[in-house]
């Protein structure tokens, strides 16, 4: 049986410091790849040396190239940082919870392409990225795991996640490296069916064009537009 070997992590404010604490406790033989979205323009941080101590190879995501295990991929700058068909995917679509790499589009691909042998973590941050996309990893037979909100700098990203579907840990950022690891050793469910939908969501962040009746399969047009573009902002809507 499969293990459970692709794990996902999203952060915004104060994620950066709890990925540290994460790395310090990941053993260097982890029998998985991490794939990372944070909320971090490129002025304030460079994920290979601010990580400089974490036991996997560190690296800034590019596209096309293969998921192995102990390494972690970073969402470079103004792309969406996605998993298919065992390899990297970094994707111009449309910002997602006013972000571009969002978090939710990471979850969303990895969720459809390994299903139950992802892990998928939600840290601390502002507003309700990742709230979704867990959810859809919690559809398609992953787990997930958040940040336990008090010990958050941010609150609003973990108790978004716990409220969106039923979580299967909660955890301190030091404990949440153990976790990972002894998680990681557990053999993954069986396969469950993926609602199209989810992958619909994966194809518009890759940046494929959709129109609007394909659009609003998973949503609706709202009255605001686009501060970047101009174009017409739509809210999808969440799926029982």
């Amino acid at each position: 049986m499969a293990s459970r070997d692709i794990i996902v992590i999203g952060g915004s404010l104060g994620a950066i410091d709890a990925l540290r604490r994460i790395c310090a406790s990941l053993p260097s033989d982890l029998s998985a790849a991490v794939l990372v979205v944070i909320h971090i323009g490129p002025q304030h941080w460079d994920p290979v040396s601010s990580l400089r101590h974490c036991s996997l190879r560190v690296v800034a995501a590019e596209d096309g190239a293969p998921v192995e295990r102990v390494m972690m991929y970073v969402a470079p700058p103004a792309h969406h940082l996605l998993v298919i068909d065992g390899a990297v995917r970094l994707g111009r679509g449309p910002r997602e919870n006013m972000a571009r790499p969002a978090i939710d589009p990471l979850f969303r691909s990895a969720a459809i392409s390994y299903g139950p042998r992802v892990i998928a973590l939600v840290l601390t941050g502002m507003l309700n990225d990742g709230a979704a996309g867990l959810a859809a990893v919690k559809q398609c037979g992953g787990l997930t795991v958040v940040q336990n909100p008090a010990d958050a700098r941010a609150d609003s990203m973990p108790l978004g996640a716990l409220r969106a579907s039923g979580v299967d840990y909660r955890a301190s950022a030091a404990e949440l490296g153990a976790l990972l690891a002894k998680l990681v050793q557990e053999p993954a469910g069986p396969p469950v069916p993926i609602a199209p939908e989810i992958g619909l969501e994966v194809e518009i962040a890759l940046g494929r064009a959709s129109d609007t009746p394909t659009l609003r399969n998973i949503g609706h047009p709202v009255e605001l537009s686009c501060p970047s573009c101009g174009g017409v902002l739509s809210e999808i809507e969440a799926k029982p």
